[in-house]
């Protein structure tokens, strides 16, 4: 895990002796200064604490029952319970949600918990708002747990009335309501339900968002929209209105094929309105902005960005084509946009957006759409 200045220069490396490989599946609390790595193969917790110009390894945790290694579903998810802060990890091989916290430089309570072996399979990662912990397992359930002072209660179990045949695609995402697409290959659906967790729609009962397509990433909630990202086969970037299915844009407008941009990435929201997110058809990072439901360029784009072959910079030709659709952009307080791509290039974009749209008092979010804690908890500061 490298970190890195807005001059391009690294600031720190960790992991290196630390473990043998350490994925993309990481979340920071800011809270606590902390860094929270999964890896080797998903075995493994690692958690760094963070200095300005250093990062040194806190502790690590195995994932492991008797003989047998975990391997853990996407990024973890942060909690802060009982004055301590804890990891959370879905365990695909173990069928186990984890809690991992730390003190003195050693994993010190790792609690595994199966619901009574009533999940079977995980495939999507936790996502908790503070008070209740959301588990998408066994294809098309999802549960509900609390988890207080280093202990789970007794998960309250959805059977999957209402739910996608089709599975969870990614983490839940809670912003008022609970929203999640399906990894349907055919034509992908969003979903809405109560926080209270009730096996009832916040949308019409019976209905759902669908977007003709399949999902390219989780979906992403703004303070008016649901966006759905699709792959290259739909080709659109889609966004609904958050209190009912329909939809309230789709970019670029139309079906067809001069319409379509590819695959695009989960988007980044600005706070000043801009709505940022990265397609593979053109190579390029769309920003845009809505009014009255009709989305156009930002008026300070003259086009999106593609980069360019022969880019100048600090006086050596540098290509900064993007190459792929980009990672999921984030946004600093300063307004830089950052994301990366498959050819192993990392943008910073100067924007006018003037840093990230702040979270609204009712709202709380998963990693993928805004929390850099990844803990869609409101008792941290992690803007």
């Amino acid at each position: 895990i490298a970190s890195f200045s807005p001059d391009g220069s690294i600031l720190w490396r960790a992991g290196h002796l630390d473990a043998t490989a350490i994925s993309n599946n990481v979340a920071y609390s800011s809270a606590t200064k902390t860094l929270y790595a999964l890896g080797d193969s998903g075995s493994k917790l690692f958690a760094y604490t963070v200095g300005v110009s250093s990062v040194a390894a806190a502790y690590n945790c195995p994932m492991k029952i008797g003989i047998t290694n975990g391997t853990a579903v996407g990024a973890p998810t942060l909690i802060s319970t009982g004055g301590l802060e804890y990891a959370l990890a879905s365990d695909s091989t173990n069928n186990k949600l984890w809690a991992f916290t730390g003190s003195g430089g050693v994993c010190s309570l790792p609690v595994a918990y199966d619901h009574a072996g009533v999940w079977t399979s995980f495939t999507s990662p936790p996502t908790a708002n503070g008070s209740l912990v959301y588990i998408p397992h066994d294809g098309t359930n999802l549960s509900s747990v609390t988890f207080s002072s280093g202990s789970f209660s007794v998960a309250s179990n959805d059977a999957g009335a209402g739910f996608a045949p089709q599975g969870i695609l990614g983490p839940v995402a809670i912003a008022s309501a609970l929203f999640f697409g399906d990894p349907n290959t055919i034509a992908a659906h969003l979903y809405s339900f109560t926080p209270a967790f009730v096996a009832s729609a916040n949308w019409t009962t019976g209905t759902s968002a669908a977007i003709g397509g399949q999902l390219n990433a989780p979906v992403v909630v703004g303070q008016n929209y649901v966006f759905a990202p699709a792959t290259g086969g739909e080709g659109h970037f889609h966004a609904f209105d958050k209190t009912t299915p329909s939809t309230s844009f789709v970019w670029n407008v139309g079906g067809g094929a001069g319409s379509k941009i590819g695959s695009s990435s989960a988007p980044a929201l600005g706070a000043d309105g801009a709505i940022y997110f990265a397609a593979d058809l053109n190579k390029e990072l769309v920003p845009i902005k809505i009014t009255s439901n009709v989305p156009s360029l930002v008026s300070t784009w003259a086009s999106t960005f593609q980069g360019n072959a022969a880019q100048v910079i600090s006086g050596v030709p540098t290509d900064t084509l993007i190459d792929s659709v980009g990672t999921e952009p984030t946004i600093d307080a300063n307004g830089v946009l950052y994301f990366g791509t498959l050819a192993g290039k990392v943008f910073a974009i100067i924007t006018d957006s003037g840093g990230p749209l702040p979270a609204s008092a009712d709202s709380t979010w998963p990693r993928v759409g805004f929390d850099n804690c990844n803990s869609s908890n409101t008792a941290f500061n992690c803007q």
